[in-house]
């Protein structure tokens, strides 16, 4: 198997993982980049006054906070259609007409818009 690089460099970061309030692990990220990706990477987070594990990590918290994010979000949706599932086997569930919901969006959009103004 050919490597992509004809020479690499090791950067690492080390990660704090909150499991919990009183639980704290840490992880080691280890990854290859080439000399000049390096390079340029160091300087420009000397730049900005960090290192460049700082960097990585930073971005790594970043990363997992935006997967967060779309996970509550998900587990939201799921809580809901779950929810409408569940009216709709209880026999809760309302019905309306294509026609009663535009006009109930349209009368919404309007005050939404009125309010914008």
């Amino acid at each position: 198997m050919q490597t992509k690089y004809k020479f690499c460099c090791h950067i690492c970061a080390n990660i704090k993982m909150f499991v919990d309030e009183e639980t704290t692990m840490e992880a080691r990220i280890q990854f290859r980049i080439d000399d000049e990706t390096k390079r340029l990477a160091q300087q420009s987070a000397d730049r900005r006054g960090v290192t460049l594990s700082d960097a990585c990590r930073k971005f790594a918290e970043e990363l997992a906070d935006e997967q967060r994010d779309v996970e509550s979000q998900s587990q939201w949706l799921k809580n809901e259609v779950n929810a409408a599932f569940s009216k709709l086997d209880s026999g809760k569930a309302e019905f309306i007409s294509h026609s009663s919901a535009k006009i109930f969006m349209d009368k919404r959009k309007a005050e939404i818009r009125s309010k914008n103004r």
